[in-house]
């Protein structure tokens, strides 16, 4: 069965770093799954490989993986989480995974052909990517309002 990556961006109009610690401080923009179709080294870098998760020493260093959940979401991935919560309790912790969240700074600081020699154009990251930066120029946001939430479920 193919692993699919779920989750949500979410942003904050909020610069003051202060503020956007405050429930009800981020903002739903777009489920992740509408966008991301594949797993790819990218999601590997960010998260980790879903098929080498528990390895001590795997290919690539995830920059976040199993944060957890942010302490503040948004409703619409609050719900996310809550049918997660459900889901677990009947069926058990084995088919969704990797619950992490990271923001759009984390992911600007990252020098993908030195440090990880990936050049791909073609992932579904890389094009998230672009739609972010428009996005965060249209709302005139800081890359650290914008907050990457996302899993893996079978």
């Amino acid at each position: 069965m193919p692993v699919q990556i779920s989750g949500w961006i979410e942003f904050s109009p909020y610069e003051n770093s202060d503020h956007r610690k405050e429930d009800s401080s981020w903002i739903s923009w777009m489920e992740l799954g509408s966008v991301i179709e594949f797993n790819d080294e990218i999601n590997w870098i960010l998260i980790g490989n879903p098929k080498d998760f528990y390895n001590d020493d795997p290919k690539f260093k995830p920059i976040a993986k199993e944060r957890g959940f942010p302490k503040n979401p948004d409703v619409h991935l609050k719900t996310d989480i809550n049918n997660i919560i459900a889901f677990e309790k009947k069926h058990g912790k084995d088919e969704i995974f990797g619950f992490s969240y990271f923001y759009f700074s984390e992911v600007e600081n990252i020098n993908w052909n030195e440090k990880y020699k990936i050049t791909s154009k073609n992932s579904d990251w890389i094009k998230l990517f672009e739609l972010i930066k428009m996005f965060k120029e249209i709302k005139s946001l800081n890359s650290d309002q914008i907050r990457i939430t996302t899993w893996y479920n079978y």
